[in-house]
């Protein structure tokens, strides 16, 4: 048998200052061509094993050796390429200068002749990219296939694929997926929920679990438990509505437009709308969040006009973003300070005399951390916890059912990043909202995710709202 291209043997690291047993005596290897999935729910040590393995973080003991050289410990080898889940393009340079980064250059070189080496490279790779467009103009799918090109170019031995088709829609997966399977002289390890993407790709499958990595069969992959509808009873339509959108039109250059869009929310309602997020999706969320204004049309909260978010805000929204790590949360914090404004605002009794009573605002931000199946450690740093685990506590804070000022939820991109036990606390807490009258509105690139979920799903296509249900019945 060859040598594997990737021997890890006995990886350990525990994160003393929360006392985290992150990955405990790992050893797997993988072969030239072979892709092996690796699958766990959130927390389960999977971005600590990736990190280490792309030289980010550093190990407490173990080895990693790549064509059988030792790799250094906690230092990036050029010749291991991480795809992030969240792809680190340049917002406002071409995007052929951000594919440079990691690459070899001269101290001085002809930008055109360097464009055209890249573009030559990315011809070989059959991918098609915008080279000279910035990488604000880019859609989410060509943010990710741009991410995964740039680490392809620098032609590594080892590629770590990190949740590579987040928030992209089907046929963009689909062409991720496929230049993936092209790839020839390399091992790859893939990480993803998708158990379909596992299943297309791999040839073995691991799972995680509290930091145990352990070889399961492929046929054990279990898909995703649906979401059920929810349970509310029939909608009162007699009531005043939460939301009302009223001929809303806007355009962006990289977002796409909104043509006399016109919908309400109903006390109790779960909304859905579905389509592509770069040609309108996203243009609506920041109107809907009250971050954008559009150019015609009206959006009301409880019969309130909305301009700005803090109007949202202070009319009753709760807001999950699509953008999780900048909008959503800030991985500098800790959580007890991600949820502090919002306990402080919402959660009169846990100040007294202009005073805050920080045992109560502990007492409140424990209860929103087990009501998600969080360790209830408060002053726990954001940074330490794995990209799913910060999403709960985004959806702890977003969805607190004891928040009696909450009348209307903005959800966005719903499945992102999580576990199905992650996804299940969501489907549950947004159920709750709305048996407690809140409006509910969900925003997907997959119509398939929030079907089930949803009383009325409408479809976003070419900057206008369609409503199946009716078409299919004229």
């Amino acid at each position: 048998m060859m040598e594997p291209i990737l021997q890890v043997q006995a990886i350990d690291k525990t994160f003393p200052e929360t006392g985290v047993h992150a990955n405990q005596d790992i050893s797997f290897s993988v072969q030239e061509n072979e892709i092996i999935g690796i699958v766990g729910d959130n927390g389960a040590g999977k971005s600590t094993l990736v990190t280490i393995l792309a030289g980010e973080t550093a190990a407490d003991a173990g080895s990693c050796m790549l064509d059988g050289v030792e790799l250094a410990n906690g230092c990036p080898h050029p010749r291991v390429g991480l795809v992030h889940q969240h792809p680190r393009v340049l917002p406002d340079r071409p995007l052929w200068e951000s594919m440079l980064v990691g690459l070899p250059t001269p101290a001085f070189f002809h930008r055109r002749r360097m464009r055209n080496r890249i573009a030559a490279r990315i011809a070989e790779l059959d991918i098609q990219l915008p080279l000279d467009a910035c990488g604000s103009q880019l859609s989410t799918g060509q943010l990710h296939l741009a991410e995964l090109a740039a680490v392809l170019l620098r032609s590594p031995r080892l590629l770590i694929l990190d949740e590579p088709t987040a928030a992209c829609t089907p046929a963009e997966r689909q062409i991720i997926l496929e230049t993936i399977q092209r790839q020839r002289g390399m091992a790859i390890l893939y990480i993803s929920h998708r158990t379909s993407e596992i299943r297309t790709l791999c040839t073995r499958v691991f799972r995680l679990d509290r930091g145990v990595l352990a070889p399961i069969a492929i046929d054990e992959l279990t898909e995703p438990a649906p979401a059920y509808r929810s349970q509310i009873g029939c909608l009162n339509n007699q009531l005043a509505p939460i939301c009302s959108v009223q001929g809303l039109s806007a355009e962006h250059p990289r977002l796409g437009h909104i043509t006399d869009i016109s919908f309400q929310v109903q006390p109790g309602e779960i909304l859905g709308i579905s389509g592509y997020r770069d040609h309108g999706l996203l243009l609506l969320e920041d109107i809907l969040a009250g971050i954008r204004r559009p150019t015609a049309g009206s959006f009301q909260l409880r019969g309130s006009s909305i301009g700005s978010i803090a109007q949202a805000r202070a009319a009753g929204m709760r807001y999950i973003p699509s953008q999780r790590f900048g909008r959503g949360l800030a991985y500098e914090l800790s959580v007890l300070d991600s949820l502090c404004e919002h306990i402080l605002l919402r959660h009169p009794e846990t100040a007294a005399g202009g005073v805050w009573l920080m045992h109560r605002v502990r007492q409140r931000a424990n209860a929103i951390l087990q009501r998600l199946h969080l360790p209830l450690e408060p002053d726990r740093p954001l940074r330490s916890f794995s990209g799913g685990m910060r999403q709960r506590v985004l959806i702890g804070r977003e969805t607190d059912i004891d928040d009696a000022v909450m009348a209307y939820a903005l959800v966005c991109e719903p499945a992102l990043g999580l576990d199905i036990d992650g996804q299940q606390l969501l489907w549950d807490a947004l159920r709750e909202l709305a048996a407690r009258g809140a409006g509910v509105v969900l925003l997907s690139s997959s119509a398939e995710e929030i079907r089930p979920l949803c009383n009325r799903l409408l479809l976003l296509e070419n900057g206008q709202l369609h409503d199946p249900s009716k078409e299919s019945s004229s």
